[in-house]
This record gives structure tokens, sequence and C-alpha cells, in this order.
């Protein structure tokens, strides 16, 4: 059996009573590297050269594309899902498909588009509010912060949303009853947060943490009125 999951896959198989695992069961998946995201990007686009897609002048619009969308990625599979789809879709909508035609700034403005979405999407798993995940990045940025180690930096950005937001802070209240660990994990199962083979914590993705700064900024100047969660933080810049 293979499964696959975030940091609190291993706490999912206890809870099943799944116990003693074998030696070297569990692979820690991280980015590709430039090359193979780029060699990723060409296995997805190659099998439609039989479909007729031409492939360009000695196939270097393939090459350069594949190459920025690799860049853009930052190796992680599922942001190249976003500019791959992008490509894909505006590859459909050509009357004769040619990679010499494809407009990468426009794949890369979608793709762009599609990983604010997803992590939209991983910020209402979370639950909490933006503040209190920035909080938690910063201080796993700042030093080594283990697992137990947690709940204070939760309890200190939940104080000062008191001062800052009563209304957010009435919402954490009603939703963890002021329970920073059961709070910690929502944000882990949520993959705002995880933890490496000695449960130390880490920021998963650093343009994760980029697009939660980019919210938190948004509210600060809008006020805790301000625009819905789905429709901030689309402003910020993506990390190189």
């Amino acid at each position: 059996m293979i499964c696959t999951g975030l940091s609190d896959t291993e706490d999912a198989f206890d809870n099943a009573g799944v116990s003693r695992p074998s030696d070297g069961y569990h692979l820690r998946l991280g980015p590709l590297t430039p090359k193979e995201a780029s060699e990723s990007v060409v296995k997805a686009v190659k099998p439609l050269e039989a479909l007729g897609l031409d492939f360009g002048p000695h196939g270097r619009p393939l090459a350069e594309c594949a190459a920025r969308i690799a860049k853009e990625s930052d190796g992680w599979p599922k942001h190249l899902h976003c500019y791959v789809k992008a490509m894909f879709q505006q590859l459909k909508a050509m009357p004769r498909p040619s990679m010499g035609l494809v407009d990468l700034d426009a794949i890369v403005q979608a793709g762009n588009k599609a990983r604010r979405t997803y992590y939209h999407a991983r910020m209402r798993a979370g639950k909490a509010h933006e503040s209190i995940v920035l909080a938690l990045h910063d201080e796993i940025s700042r030093k080594k912060v283990r697992r137990s180690q947690t709940a204070k930096a939760i309890g200190t950005a939940v104080r000062a949303l008191r001062k800052s937001d009563p209304d957010a802070a009435a919402e954490w209240d009603e939703e963890y009853k002021g329970s920073t660990m059961k709070c910690f994990k929502d944000l882990l199962h949520a993959g705002l947060v995880a933890l490496d083979a000695t449960n130390v914590c880490f920021v998963p993705i650093p343009s994760l943490r980029t697009h939660v700064q980019g919210l938190v900024h948004s509210e600060e100047r809008e006020g805790p009125k301000g625009t819905p969660l789905d429709q901030r933080g689309h402003g910020e810049q993506e990390p190189p």
C-alpha cells in the first residue's frame, strides 16, 4: 500500500491504529530541480506531437517555455501543474496549435492566478486568520520551533488579533475554544506549515509565506472589514 499526504499523515496512521511500519517507509518529497522541472514540462507536451502540435523551429519554443515554467514554479509540482494547464488551454484555443505562437507572459500570468487560488483554498482549509498564520511563519523562519513549541507563537498571535480585529478573534475562539494545538493541527493538515523528520516546523513553500504576507498587508491597508479573503492578496510578488 502506498499513501501520500502532508506532515500529519503519520498522525493519521497512528489514529487508525496502524503501527510498526517498515524501515525507510517514509519518503519526504520536496521541489524538483530546475532540470527536473523543465524535463517534466517537455514530457507533458511531447505526446501532443502525435496529434499534430507544431514544436516550432528546432523545438526552441518548447525548450524556452519549459525553462520559463520551471523557473516560475520554483520546482513545486502543484505550481508546475498550474502553468502547464495554462499552456494547454492556450494551445487548445489556437486554430492550428503551435509552440511558436505561445504567449509565455500570458501563461505566467494565468499560472500565477491559479497559484493564488490554490493558496486561498489552503488558507480556508486552515481556518485561522492570516495574521496567525503569518506570525507562526515568522516565528519558525527566525528560529528552530518544535511542534510542542508552536502553542506559544499561536497564543501570542491570537492575543494580538483580539486587539486589532475583535470579530476575527471571536471567530477563532468559537472555532478552537482556546486550543492552540487544535489550531496548529488544522494548519498542518491544510499544508500551511510542515514538520521535518525531527518534528521541527518549517514553511513548506517559500511563496506561500509571501502570499500570506500579501493578505496581511492588504488587510492592514483596508482594515479588518476590507475586501473578502478570496479577493485579497492578488498583488503580491512571487519570489524568484
